[in-house]
């Protein structure tokens, strides 16, 4: 069985529908895999913000750049949507840890 560390970064109407998908159909994917996916971070503008899916059993950091250097995520899903600033350098930060 593999163990893999997801964080998301932007959790808008996709980045909520990932993180409801990956809880929501974790047996499934272990059936088909055997691997387990565990979010272990979840980033965004706005913590409080209402969302169709609870967050509240998350891990929540204000800082995206925090899931790259405080999560040890093997695959870093950054859905904020910007070509620069903050979505640059999380992607930059995290291709310069060799996550995928």
């Amino acid at each position: 069985m593999k163990n893999i560390k997801i964080s998301i970064a932007g959790i808008g109407n996709i980045g909520i529908h990932v993180i409801k998908n990956v809880i929501n159909n974790s047996s499934f994917i272990f059936k088909q895999t055997s691997a387990k996916f565990e979010i272990v971070g979840i980033s965004a503008k706005n913590k409080n913000k209402k969302r169709i899916f609870n967050i509240d059993g998350l891990k929540w950091y204000d800082n995206p750049l925090d899931l790259v250097n405080i999560t040890n995520s093997d695959i870093i899903i950054e859905l904020i949507g910007e070509e620069e600033g903050i979505s640059y350098n999380l992607i930059k930060s995290a291709l310069n840890n060799k996550i995928h």
